[in-house]
């Protein structure tokens, strides 16, 4: 019996759009390696050097420069007025990528494409003439609650994160029939079990302490050296992981620190095994991103979530505190009175954990792309 192919797109603006694909292939090649041939493109990867530079590196250096203008242009045109600014934007892009990704689909001739990210989205929405023949195209949402510019019509399905985030969706005439609450895919290392012991090991961690994990995303942003500052300053018998990402001077600079505070802090830079870093650890410091909340969530790990990037990420704390799985952290004061009650409380602690877990969805890979095999029935 011939294999179901999947074709997956993405696009590299923030981390989350590329790890949920990276997922979706991960899952399909572990558990599904005998019904689907699937493979994954990163729509930026076809542009030109000028626009990948404009999209990529321009998203990371507004949302962690200027904060406010993002989350001003994001409630602007998170709203049915917006019509007119998505449509002119869809149109550009579409010239700037359209052709080779048509190529790309036509090359491949798959069964299904699910789109990790909107853009790819409306491209092949509305010039799906441009295609071989009629392909069910996927949306998966990577965040808690969708804006205006993932409400894309006429699309085969969608896969949210939250029961919440359906509702919301229906409200603004997406038929609800074709929403599956799936959760956002996740790598499967992050719903397997592992000894404590043996996940501090690999990174040279004591497992027998309380352990702090702070992350700033895959580029190590978010004013992590603030949040150390604090965290070494406080009285109490615990240790710190900070997982720096590619953020090589960040890196550097907590080398530095950690030398000053033997057995205190633990620098890390980037790694593909942040779930043993998880599971070493008993409370996790983060921004809200949409993959991060799910890779915890999955893993059972109370937050404290700090500096959202105003939009998608206050709503994605919004949905996780309103769970019991996290508390906010407003400013440093605030983070520092946060951390302290948490380690001060362990069965305020262990209640976040459980909610964490219960709310969690390990298996979203696995869980969306058994819903796409299910639609060849």
């Amino acid at each position: 019996m011939p294999k179901t192919k999947v074709l997956v797109v993405s696009v590299s603006a923030g981390y989350g759009h590329i790890v949920a694909a990276e997922a979706l292939l991960a899952s399909a090649h572990k558990y599904f390696a005998e019904s689907v041939d699937i493979s994954h493109i990163d729509l930026i990867s076809v542009a030109s050097f000028p626009i990948r530079l404009a999209y990529k590196d321009g998203y990371n250096f507004v949302v962690d420069k200027c904060p406010e203008f993002w989350g001003y242009m994001y409630k602007r045109t998170n709203h049915d007025r917006a019509e007119g600014i998505i449509a002119k934007t869809r149109k550009y892009l579409e010239g700037k990528f359209s052709e080779k990704l048509f190529d790309i689909i036509n090359k491949i001739k798959p069964d299904h494409i699910i789109c990790t990210h909107f853009l790819p989205a409306y491209i092949i929405s509305g010039r799906s003439d441009k295609i071989h023949r009629k392909t069910p195209v996927w949306m998966t949402i990577t965040d808690f609650m969708a804006h205006q510019y993932w409400l894309v019509k006429g699309l085969a399905g969608y896969f949210t994160a939250c029961d919440e985030e359906k509702q919301n969706m229906g409200e603004r005439g997406i038929n609800t029939d074709l929403i599956r609450v799936t959760g956002i895919p996740v790598m499967p290392a992050f719903s397997e079990e592992y000894a404590r012991n043996e996940s501090a090991d690999k990174f040279g961690i004591p497992a027998g302490k309380k352990t702090i994990l702070v992350m700033g995303g895959a580029e190590g942003i978010g004013g992590m050296d603030g949040i150390v500052k604090e965290l070494l300053a406080m009285e109490g018998d615990f240790q710190t992981i900070v997982l720096a990402g590619r953020n090589r001077k960040l890196y550097s600079d907590l080398l530095k620190i950690a030398e000053a505070n033997p057995g205190k802090l633990y620098p890390q830079s980037f790694t593909n095994e942040v779930y043993h870093l998880l599971n070493a650890s008993d409370l996790i410091i983060s921004k809200p991103g949409g993959l991060t909340t799910s890779e915890c969530m999955a893993m059972g790990k109370p937050r404290v979530v700090i500096s959202p990037i105003p939009g998608q990420e206050e709503s994605n704390a919004d949905i996780i505190c309103g769970k019991g799985a996290a508390v906010r952290a407003y400013d440093l004061g605030s983070l520092k009175k946060c951390v302290d009650e948490l380690m001060r409380n362990d069965k305020k602690l262990e209640r976040m954990a459980r909610n964490a877990k219960q709310f969690g969805k390990p298996h979203a890979a696995g869980s969306v792309l058994q819903e796409i095999l299910g639609s060849n029935n």
